[in-house]
C-alpha cells in the first residue's frame, strides 16, 4: 500500500512572497485582458491614454519594488480583476515530480491594484515622480511627465474630510445635561474647548479648499491636509494644572513655519478671520460662564430652561410691549426672550424693548458681553444697580415684567412687592418665590400673603425638581412657586 506523501507548510512569509511572485506575472502577463480597466482607471485620475501603456508603465506594488521603485506614500491604484495560475503538480517537500504525476494547473480570481510610473520613485534615487527611461523600439515608448496635483479633487477632499467634523463638533459643543459639579464642570469645560477646536479645523480645511480652487493657495501649504495636523495648527494649548480647573494658554500647540504661514493665511482671509473671532468669543462665554457657575454667591440660581417656558407662557408677551427683568442674573431669561422661542414674541421681536437690572458686576459684565441684543438695555445708566434703589418715576412702566429674584432673607418677596410698581396698567408680574414665602410668620412672609390677596393675584407650585434637573446651572432643592399679578386697567 503506498504511503501518502506528506506536505510541508508554507510559512505565512512563503505564501505571502509566491502570491506576490504569481498575482505580479498574471497582471503582467495578462495585461492585454485588463488594458481596458486599466485605460478607464488612470483616465479617470488625470492621465492621457496615450501616456499610460499598462504593458510598459503600470505594474503592481511587488513588481514595482522588483524593478527599484516605490510607490509614493498616500497615491491611490486602480484595481483590476486576473485570474492568478496555481501549480499543484509539484509535492510539498519540493521533489522533482514523478512521470507519472498528474500535472494539474488551476487558476484563481484574485483583485489587483497596480500603479503607474508617474506614482513612483526610484528607491535610493532622487527623481521622485519621475518616470522610468523610454525603453527602445520608436516614439511610443516615450513616458508621461509627472502628473500634477488636480486642484478640484484636493479642494473635494479637504470640503469631505471637514465636513466629517460636523456631527464631532455637535456632540462636543452639546450643553451640559447633569447636575454641575467641579469635576462634571471641569470636563463639559474641556469637551467645549475640543468642540470649538474642531470648529476652528473645519473653517481653516474650507477656506484652504478654496484658495486651491481659486488656485491662490501658497506653495509651503500644498502639503497640508491632515485634519490633526490643521488642528494643532489653529489651536492653543489647554492648562489643567489647576485644580478642576482647564484655562486657554497663549501658545499654539504647532509653532512650526508651516503653521504660522497658516495662521497668517487665514489672518488674510475675511470669512476666516470673522469665523475665528466668532470662535474665540464663543470660548471666552464658554469659560467665564463656568466661572461664575461654580462661583460662592447665596441666592444665585439661574433659571432653568423647563421653568423659563412656563414664565413666557404665563406672561403672554404681545407686539409693543415693554419688558423688564429686574434680577437678569447670568441674563438666562433674557437670552429666551431674544431667541423668540413662542410665535407671539418671534413677530414681536421687531417692537418690544427690553430692559434689565443686576446688582452683582461679574454677571453685569457676562451679559454685556454675551448678549448682543440693540433693544435690551440696562435698566439704569448710571451707577443705581440695586433693583430696590430705582423708582419708576425715572425709568418708567412696564408691560411685562418676569424675575427670578433671590429667595436669601426673603428677598423675593421684598423684589416682587417692589416690582408691581413698576408695572403699567393691564401690566403683568411673572414672578418666581420660594415655597417658604407662603407658609412661614416672619414679618416678610406674612406681608407678602397679604400683599398677594390685596392685589387679587394667584400663584401655582412648580415640580419639587423645577431647579434640580439636568437643565439647572445651579441645582437647588428649595421648593418654589410662580406668582403672577396683574396690574387693573384703567
Amino acid at each position: 500500500m503506498a504511503t501518502a506523501t506528506r506536505r510541508k507548510r508554507r510559512t505565512k512569509s512563503e505564501r505571502s512572497a509566491q502570491a506576490a511572485e504569481a498575482l505580479a506575472r498574471a497582471v503582467e502577463n495578462d495585461s492585454q485582458a485588463n488594458y481596458q480597466p486599466i485605460i478607464d482607471g488612470f483616465l479617470a485620475r488625470g492621465l492621457k491614454a496615450e501616456d499610460i501603456k499598462p504593458r510598459e508603465n503600470v505594474f503592481t506594488y511587488p513588481a514595482w519594488q522588483a524593478k527599484g521603485r516605490q510607490v509614493r506614500r498616500g497615491e491611490r491604484g486602480v484595481k483590476i480583476f486576473v485570474r492568478v495560475p496555481i501549480d499543484e503538480s509539484k509535492p510539498a517537500d519540493n521533489k522533482p515530480a514523478t512521470p507519472d504525476a498528474k500535472k494539474a494547473k488551476q487558476t484563481v480570481g484574485r483583485r489587483a491594484v497596480v500603479f503607474h510610473i508617474s506614482q513612483t520613485f526610484e528607491i535610493g534615487g532622487d527623481d521622485s515622480g519621475q518616470p522610468l527611461p523610454a525603453a527602445p523600439g520608436g516614439d511610443d515608448n516615450q513616458a508621461p511627465a509627472p502628473r500634477k496635483p488636480n486642484a478640484e479633487r484636493i479642494a473635494a477632499q479637504l470640503r469631505r474630510s471637514a465636513d466629517v467634523l460636523t456631527s464631532q463638533i455637535e456632540h462636543k459643543l452639546r450643553p451640559m445635561t447633569q447636575r454641575p459639579t467641579a469635576r462634571r464642570n471641569w470636563h463639559y469645560i474641556q469637551r467645549q474647548f475640543e468642540g470649538q477646536d474642531m470648529l476652528k479645523t473645519q473653517h481653516a480645511m474650507h477656506a484652504l479648499a478654496d484658495a486651491w480652487v481659486a488656485g491662490t493657495i501658497p506653495e509651503s501649504l500644498k502639503a497640508v491636509r491632515q485634519r490633526y495636523a490643521i488642528l494643532r495648527m489653529v489651536s492653543k494649548g489647554v492648562d489643567t494644572s489647576g485644580y478642576y480647573s482647564a484655562r486657554r494658554t497663549d501658545e499654539y500647540r504647532d509653532n512650526s513655519e508651516t503653521a504660522q504661514t497658516l495662521r497668517r493665511f487665514l489672518a488674510g482671509d475675511a470669512d476666516a478671520t470673522r469665523r475665528a473671532e466668532e470662535v474665540e468669543a464663543a470660548e471666552q462665554l464658554t469659560s467665564r460662564e463656568n466661572e461664575l457657575r461654580l462661583c460662592s454667591r447665596p441666592g444665585f440660581f439661574p433659571t432653568p430652561d423647563s421653568v423659563i417656558a412656563e414664565m413666557l407662557r404665563r406672561a403672554d408677551i404681545q407686539p409693543g410691549n415693554r419688558i423688564l427683568e429686574p434680577s437678569a442674573g447670568m441674563g438666562h431669561i433674557l437670552r429666551a426672550l431674544i431667541a423668540d422661542p413662542l410665535p407671539t414674541i418671534r413677530y414681536a421681536m421687531g417692537s418690544i424693548d427690553i430692559r434689565w437690572c443686576e446688582i452683582n458686576a461679574e454677571c453685569r459684565e457676562f451679559i454685556g458681553t454675551s448678549i448682543d441684543y440693540p433693544r435690551c438695555q440696562s435698566l439704569s445708566e448710571d451707577d443705581v444697580h440695586d433693583f430696590l434703589d430705582i423708582d419708576p418715576c425715572d425709568v418708567g412702566l412696564f408691560d411685562r415684567i418676569l424675575m427670578n429674584p433671590p429667595f436669601e432673607n426673603g428677598q423675593d418677596a421684598e423684589h416682587a412687592m417692589n416690582a408691581a410698581d413698576f408695572l403699567e396698567p393691564g401690566g403683568r408680574l411673572v414672578a418666581i418665590v420660594s415655597e417658604g414665602l407662603f407658609y412661614r410668620r416672619d414679618r416678610k412672609a406674612t406681608e407678602f400673603r397679604e400683599w398677594l390677596d390685596e392685589v387679587d393675584g394667584y400663584s401655582f407650585k412648580l415640580p419639587d425638581n423645577a431647579f434640580d434637573g439636568p437643565d439647572a446651572v445651579r441645582p437647588t432643592k428649595v421648593a418654589t412657586r410662580i406668582v403672577v399679578v396683574e396690574e387693573p386697567a384703567e
